[in-house]
């Protein structure tokens, strides 16, 4: 199979370590590897890497990749015109990956390059699986739903109704972000899964999906695959999810429920809660003396210390140029502050 991983997020929960020269994909974290590397390393499981293909999103995320992934070949990155969300992304890498390879309808799997799976070999099975079912099925697209271990209200559920093979069932729908009362429901029940946004299709499933759901797809992908210049098609392409622009409307659509271990680091809580090898312990990097502190992430890039005394339930994360400061609760609305300061025109902060 083929592997398309998105890479073109700007990552602005994550701010002020995420800018848009090299946000949090490209960043180490807690290893010694970006999350982008650690990505393609989990992908190198269940593909070859002349089958690894990652979009970005600017020149900057481009040159970084390349040179985070030197195995890759240029024409296995690809920096898609403007970032237009996962729809047009999925668009873009689907039919440049059609194009090269012409005489072949392989699946292609999708992967977010900002996520921890802890159990890769099970993302390796659960794929594979995925694969066979297509081989008899290749007009239905496929989603990995994720075990919930927790009522988690920061995640969107997949509920998933009759089965049509083994191990995979229908959905019958996707959920939002629920409240905790529902979130504790979904858990109690057992056939509603965390949407982990982990996808596998033929390519030539998803793109006629793409080019019905709105005209500006179906020029993206004529342009590619006849080897055209997308740019002018992708002004016109709209900002949508490909959950919202295919998957939430689509009749042939299936689950494969798994128990991966999987944390989605789309803001600076899911950053502490996936390192804390006990709930209520600080996450610390850098200089940092704490009294009383605790359930805190304090990142500290600077070379001066950090002083802490009662607090709990924070995130401080100091760079050479900005400090970000907020309850850990407060984490999703980092986004909002980093649209503040771009209206501020402090263009080199973000």
């Amino acid at each position: 199979m083929n592997v398309l991983i998105l890479a073109g997020g700007q990552g602005t929960r994550l701010w002020p370590l995420s800018r848009k020269g090299k946000p949090k994909q490209l960043q180490p974290l807690f290893s010694e590897r970006s999350l982008l590397q650690q990505t393609v390393e989990r992908a190198l499981l269940f593909a070859p890497p002349e089958k690894i293909f990652i979009v970005v999103s600017n020149e900057f995320q481009l040159s970084e990749v390349r040179q985070q992934l030197p195995m890759l070949i240029p024409e296995q990155v690809l920096r898609e015109p403007a970032p237009k969300n996962t729809a047009a992304a999925i668009a873009f890498g689907a039919a440049t990956i059609r194009g090269q390879q012409p005489d072949q309808n392989e699946a292609i799997a999708v992967l977010a390059a900002d996520h921890l799976i802890g159990n890769p070999e099970l993302l390796a099975e659960t794929l594979s699986l995925g694969e066979l079912f297509l081989e008899t099925h290749p007009d239905y697209l496929l989603t990995i739903g994720i075990t919930p271990t927790y009522p988690e209200t920061g995640y969107g559920y997949i509920e998933q109704a009759d089965e049509l093979a083994q191990h995979i069932f229908a959905v019958r729908a996707f959920k939002e972000k629920p409240d905790a009362k529902t979130a504790a429901t979904y858990l109690k029940r057992g056939d509603y899964h965390w949407n982990g946004s982990i996808f596998l299709w033929k390519a030539d499933a998803i793109l006629r999906r793409l080019e019905a759901a709105h005209p500006a797809y179906a020029a993206i992908i004529k342009a590619i695959i006849e080897g055209d210049n997308p740019d002018t098609a992708y002004l016109d392409a709209p900002v949508l999810s490909i959950d919202y622009a295919v998957l939430e409307q689509e009749k042939l659509l299936a689950v494969i429920p798994t128990a991966l271990d999987w944390i989605d680091i789309g803001h600076w809580q899911a950053v502490r809660d996936s390192q804390q090898k006990q709930k209520g312990d600080n996450v610390v990097t850098g200089k940092h003396v704490g009294v009383n502190t605790t359930n805190s992430l304090i990142m500290n890039t600077t070379g001066r210390l950090i002083a802490t005394a009662g607090l709990d339930d924070l995130i401080i994360v100091d760079t050479p140029d900005a400090l970000l400061i907020c309850r850990a609760d407060q984490a999703q609305e980092v986004k909002k502050i980093v649209a503040l300061i771009e209206e501020e025109e402090n263009q080199t902060l973000t």
